[in-house]
């Protein structure tokens, strides 16, 4: 993508079964409408449950909403690794995160990332 901009906002090398990999805060700048976001992880061999990414907003950057703005269901194959790429619609927002929950009770996830890319540097704010 030429000209484009791309920031890791979550890494984690593994998310427990039924946990959470909480992202970093991203500061959305004014005129910025839409993000892609995309989210790579590797399912246990064992597994019987996918992972969902969730979006939450805040104004502060702080203090963030109890309810995600925006989530989807990651593809699901045990044992393998898994992507997925969503348009995210930011207009009029100040911050996001997202987070990664394991659904899988028994088994954990591994080389969980999500990557933030934009027409224009929102990373450097």
């Amino acid at each position: 993508m030429v000209g484009m901009v791309h920031k890791k906002i979550l890494e984690a090398a593994s998310v427990r079964p039924s946990g959470t990999a909480v992202g970093q805060a991203l500061k959305i700048p004014d005129g910025v409408k839409t993000l892609l976001l995309t989210c790579k992880l590797t399912y246990h061999a064992s597994a019987s449950r996918g992972a969902e990414v969730k979006i939450y907003t805040n104004p502060t950057g702080e203090s963030w909403d109890t309810d995600p703005y925006a989530s989807f269901l990651m593809p699901f194959s045990a044992g393998a690794t898994k992507q997925k790429t969503v348009l995210v619609d930011v207009e009029g927002l100040e911050f996001i995160r997202a987070d990664v929950e394991n659904l899988d009770s028994s088994y954990p996830i591994s080389n969980v990332k999500i990557i933030v890319v934009s027409e224009r540097d929102v990373f450097s704010q």
